[in-house]
């Protein structure tokens, strides 16, 4: 410390000295003693920091350019895990500094230090990030409120995630598993309702069908539906899979865990819009703030500003108001529902129930947070679409289970309807949702970490104020963890029992749904959704990849990191009937 202390105060001197050599007014020399104290201080800190901690050790990323580091990738890519990910691959390291000017970051691969990472509870916590998540509070609600999501208070997260657990029991999901089928049956209907409009079609112009050589000559758009009806001499249908999925999650949320009536009026193809618009703006908010308080203080502007506001106005005033009333409307509920879990809410440090605002919050978290289960989804229907084999092979498996497989909605949803869970435990159909569930985990960023304190990562000591970020599409990727074949669809890898567990450190590197004490709360009943849609769809259509999707490497190049994993301008997929 005499050390460091002699060098500042002799920085100081020499500059205090060059400013009265030079002549300078008194003025000038108090100035240039200001400066020469600047100076110090943050050469003091920097000094500080690097004796003490270890940042300086941690391996730089690949592609750092002078002065701005990584600061491009990070502003202009839409999904920078991907970045990430060559980083690892390209260096084997563990855990990569990245250089970005305004902030301290660091990237983790190694499953051990991530699941180390995630799972740490009371003084070691490393708690969520709140700039990355907080602006999703725009996204669910017009007040600013934190919801679960993003609350930073560990008292009252603690409070609302026990609040909420009653209605993801699985004695809850059992109750809600009937209005689950019913909203992702009508999304079969919708599809099928889009494939007879493409027959129609057909049989009004035979010619112009027979004479198409592609899926795009002659198409006809339904705007509500999301679906173009395409005129080919297959009757295949472009469906927009990941919007209709992602209406029939907000459809099961309210019909299902808020217990509404089916006639309640909400438009969930709206719903499923507003939401992706608004997340789709408010996600590049962290990293190009100017675009934030543009769109905060002149929303009309923009045309995003215009866009974002006009999500956020519908989803509060269409979604999230009506279901707040039937909040307000049950007296005393002692039920499962979500209904009666946020009436029973009570904030710990004043014993009453939270504002209405912040309650309003916890609703549009709840319509929002089904996205994970549409994009997880719809990368699995991607998949089996992109690889006939594993369709072939995962068609047998369904029809030796009691499936149709023969293109009849109704009656794959009745042999559904039988039990709850039916599919549970069928090898293959868990090996290719877990593959695609790997490869395009839609959880993909974990959740960004911000150091409070110092903190271990791995081997290194970091200092407080450093952003942490352990990513699950990096983890679920790496080659150092999966090896050389790591990018590659092979559901065959999960005959192993032990392929979740990396092999050297004996941690999890299977971490679809992130892991510790902050998981998915409706983890459980997302993965029987999961499997009972994948299931019913496949029963009932056959999916391709539309032809404006390109190739995987243009489906790869397209794809972003919007709170979920997802492919900008959505997953479109030509639907036909399946036949026996």
């Amino acid at each position: 410390m005499d050390v460091l202390a002699g060098a500042i105060q002799g920085l100081q001197d020499m500059l205090s000295d060059a400013a009265v050599a030079s002549g300078l007014s008194s003025w000038g020399v108090v100035l240039c003693s200001l400066l020469a104290v600047l100076v110090s201080a943050v050469f003091a800190e920097w000094l500080w920091t690097r004796l003490r901690y270890d940042m300086h050790k941690i391996p730089m990323a690949p592609n750092s350019v002078p002065v701005l580091g990584h600061l491009l990738l990070y502003w202009m890519h839409k999904d920078f895990t991907q970045w990430f990910l060559k980083f690892h691959d390209a260096t084997k390291e563990p855990v990569l500094r990245v250089s970005i000017p305004h902030m301290r970051f660091i990237i983790v691969s190694d499953p051990a230090i991530t699941q180390s990472i995630l799972a740490r509870t009371g003084p070691d916590n490393v708690p969520r990030k709140q700039p990355e998540y907080s602006v999703f509070d725009k996204a669910t609600g017009l007040h600013g409120h934190h919801s679960i999501l993003t609350e930073q208070n560990e008292e009252m997260w603690v409070a609302v995630r026990k609040a909420l657990s009653p209605a993801y029991t699985p004695a809850a999901n059992r109750e809600n598993y009937t209005a689950a089928l019913k909203a992702y049956g009508d999304v079969g209907r919708r599809i099928s309702a889009a494939i007879s409009k493409q027959q129609q079609m057909q049989r009004k112009a035979p010619a112009a069908a027979a004479a198409a050589a592609d899926a795009d000559v002659v198409r006809a758009r339904d705007q509500d539906q999301g679906v173009v009806a395409q005129v080919t001499c297959a009757a295949a249908a472009d469906v927009q899979v990941d919007h209709h999925l992602l209406a029939a999650a907000i459809q099961t949320q309210v019909e299902g865990l808020f217990g509404m009536d089916p006639s309640c009026g909400i438009d969930y193809l709206q719903a499923a819009a507003d939401i992706e618009t608004a997340i789709g703006i408010v996600h590049h908010h962290p990293a190009q703030p100017w675009l934030a308080l543009a769109h905060g203080l002149a929303p009309w502007a923009t045309p995003g500003g215009r866009q974002l506001r006009g999500a956020r106005l519908r989803l509060a005033n269409e979604v999230y108001e009506p279901i707040m009333r039937h909040v307000e409307s049950c007296e005393g509920p002692s039920d499962l529902s979500l209904t009666a879990c946020l009436r029973r809410l009570v904030d710990p440090h004043t014993g009453k129930p939270p504002c209405r605002e912040r309650l309003l919050a916890e609703v549009g978290n709840q319509i929002m947070a089904p996205e994970t289960a549409a994009h997880t989804i719809s990368w699995i229907l991607y998949c089996i679409a992109t690889h006939p084999e594993a369709e072939a092979q995962l068609l047998a498996e369904l029809k030796a289970a009691g499936l149709p497989c023969n293109g009849d909605l109704d009656a794959a949803l009745a042999v559904l309807s039988q039990s709850f869970d039916a599919l549970k435990g069928l090898p293959f159909l868990e090996a290719i949702i877990n593959e695609a569930m790997r490869l395009y985990p839609a959880g993909a960023s974990a959740s960004p970490r911000l150091t409070e304190r110092p903190t271990k990562i791995g081997p290194y000591l970091v200092p407080p104020g450093v952003t942490v970020f352990p990513s699950l599409f990096v983890v679920n990727n790496y080659s150092g963890s999966w090896g050389p074949d790591a990018r590659e669809f092979k559901p065959q890898r999960w005959q192993n029992p032990e392929v979740a567990i990396d092999p050297v450190s004996g941690a999890p590197r299977f971490l679809p749904f992130s892991s510790g004490p902050k998981n998915c709360i409706g983890l459980a009943l997302g993965q029987v959704v999961v499997r009972s849609a994948v299931a019913m769809l496949l029963s009932t259509f056959t999916f391709r990849p539309a032809a404006r999707m390109g190739d995987h490497a243009e489906v790869m190049a397209r794809s972003m990191l919007a709170l979920t994993l997802k492919v900008e301008g959505g997953m479109w997929l030509a639907a036909s009937p399946r036949t026996a």
